[in-house]
């Protein structure tokens, strides 16, 4: 099994999400910088280090490759890590623009539900972190909905899960997804 190097896997997730958001890979300016006086954790530098990047990536690589130098991670940990940063980054990026521009709201909610024995049902659906969901129910369909005895709650993450009593009579199920509580 290959680890990854969680500074590679950091970096290179926020240099993919500073390139996004800023339109470019560079540094504002055209040059990144940071000035190393001292170590935290050991004696050193004897003089002042100035470390400098041209873009969000160079910087990135610099810290996955610092745990190398460091005999913290071999080589192929920082490739690994660098390959899921990236990933990630996009991704993260992708959800947030949708967060942004307000169709996150357009992704479509699935319900389903399945016996669990006795008299009970379990409602599974897919969420959105960070979205407030609620569950409605109704038995006759020329009615509206009722909320149930929960408020909103926030999804902390992609599906929630929830057990009914199942009656005698046929009920039907809604969930209503909100920005807030």
């Amino acid at each position: 099994m290959v680890a990854s190097s969680p500074s590679s896997t950091f970096s290179r997730s926020a240099a993919e999400v500073l390139t996004a958001i800023t339109g470019s890979a560079f540094f504002p300016g055209g040059l990144g910088s940071y000035t190393v006086t001292n170590l935290a954790f050991e004696s050193g530098p004897s003089q002042p280090v100035q470390l400098q990047w041209a873009t969000y990536y160079d910087a990135s690589d610099q810290a996955g490759i610092s745990r190398i130098w460091g005999g913290i991670h071999p080589p192929v940990d920082d490739f690994t890590g660098r390959r899921a940063g990236s990933q990630s980054g996009q991704a993260v990026w992708a959800l947030a623009k949708q967060y942004f521009d307000g169709s996150i709201t357009n992704t479509p909610t699935y319900l389903a539900m399945r016996p669990v024995g006795g008299n009970q049902l379990e409602l599974s659906f897919n969420t959105i972190r960070g979205l407030y969901y609620k569950l409605q129910s109704t038995t006759d369909l020329s009615v509206p909905f009722t909320d149930g005895l929960e408020t909103p709650i926030q999804a902390g993450n992609t599906s929630m899960l929830r057990t009914n009593a199942a009656t005698g009579t046929s009920t039907f199920y809604r969930t209503v997804r909100t920005l807030g509580p």
